[in-house]
């Protein structure tokens, strides 16, 4: 009997991406051989399959699709100013493999690894290294192969942005952030504690929300030094800069989950419009009798009664003008399965893109680039009956 080991997921691996286990044995010729192969998630339930070996003898064996119906994003709170752990942002996968033939189990062997909220596209896929994603050691990585993404210039932080982090925790204790003004003098020290649940996905809102919580309100050109700590030990530094961003405009914000699992936000400054869209239900009703017992109607009564009233609203969003990179990172908005609208009081609205297809302009013969996008919102409202 050899049940050989040859392939599995790395430690950390996307829950949406591929997570392909390859094994092989030498008994493959015996009668009655089959590979069985029990999946568990989070200690839960386990999900058993006879698989018999390809014609080559191996086992190629994909669980994502088990494995990502146990991610979900319940955990998220807008209006949280807390550090909180994201349940069911990741999860523990158990894979044991069998093999059976002589009537018995023979030999077993497991994979583990831990599953996270992400979906790579294929480039980056290949290239994956979950060393970028993870938090070890002495240090702690966002979910994202890059810095404090919101630090980047080309994308800028308004005053009222709020700024999501999501990390493993890597047994740190409290995220602080030092907030300055635009002359550079400390304002004041905001220090959220880390719940000690697990060494899984927590999140913090390190922004707007937040700040005003701890009696700042940023202006243009305040900034804060954000440090991810053990105790004292600081595991990760970084800053970033708020912006106001002038419009004589209804400015929004979009937030969006990105593929790697951080939620990100661009800015909508320009001309927005509403369009309310409605579908009314009717019946016609038979004339009724008057009081002069004849049939017919009076001027203020309907024979076509409204039975139900849905309405939906789209709004239309525009940016200013953009460079061919910011609009490359949109195309994750685009396309993201999870967005919401974010208004001037700082109120989160779900809401589904309508549109089918984005241009994209490279700036080579147009230097000036914008983005509309027409969003429709998840909620739809009711009215009275008119019967």
């Amino acid at each position: 009997m050899a049940l050989v080991f040859c392939s599995s997921p790395q430690p950390y691996t996307p829950a949406y991406n591929d997570q392909t286990i390859v094994y092989n044995s030498n008994q493959v010729a015996v009668t009655d051989f089959k590979y069985i192969v029990d999946v568990q998630v989070n200690g839960g339930t386990v999900f058993s399959n006879d698989i018999l070996p390809r014609p080559d003898g191996y086992l190629v064996y994909d669980p994502r699709e088990i494995v990502q119906n146990y991610i979900t994003r319940d955990y998220f709170d807008p209006t949280s100013v807390t550090c909180k752990y994201a349940n069911g942002k990741s999860c523990s996968v158990v894979v044991t493999v069998k093999e059976y033939y002589s009537g018995v189990v023979q030999t077993t062997s497991n994979v583990n690894y831990i599953a996270f909220d992400a979906c790579l596209n294929d480039d980056d896929f290949r290239a994956y290294n979950y060393l970028n994603y993870v938090s070890a050691s002495t240090n702690v990585k966002l979910l994202s192969s890059v810095n404090l993404e919101y630090n980047n210039p080309e994308i800028l932080a308004d005053v009222k942005n709020d700024i999501w982090i999501h990390f493993f925790r890597n047994n740190c204790t409290s995220i602080r952030l030092r907030v300055y003004n635009q002359l550079a003098v400390l304002q004041g020290t905001i220090t959220l504690s880390i719940p000690t649940t697990n060494n899984f996905i927590y999140y913090a809102n390190i922004g707007y929300k937040t700040l005003v919580n701890q009696g700042y309100t940023p202006l243009d050109g305040w900034y804060v030094e954000v440090a991810i700590l053990n105790v004292t030990t600081v595991y990760y530094s970084s800053t970033y800069t708020f912006t106001d961003l002038h419009t004589k405009y209804d400015k929004y914000t979009v937030q969006y989950l990105k593929r790697n699992g951080n939620i990100q936000r661009f800015n909508f400054e320009m001309i927005s419009s509403i369009t309310l869209n409605k579908k009314d239900n009717t019946v016609r009703l038979n004339p009724k009798r008057l009081n002069s017992g004849i049939y017919g109607s009076n001027s203020w009564d309907a024979e076509v009664k409204t039975v139900s009233t849905k309405s939906t609203k789209q709004i239309v969003l525009n940016t200013n003008w953009i460079t061919p990179e910011q609009l490359a990172a949109l195309e994750e908005l685009w396309d993201s399965p999870v967005k919401w609208i974010v208004d001037s009081n700082n109120v989160y609205k779900s809401f589904t893109l309508t549109d089918s297809s984005m241009s994209m302009n490279k700036g080579f013969t147009d230097p000036l680039i914008s983005m509309k996008i027409t969003c429709e919102y998840d909620v739809q409202e009711t009215r009275q009956r008119g019967l």
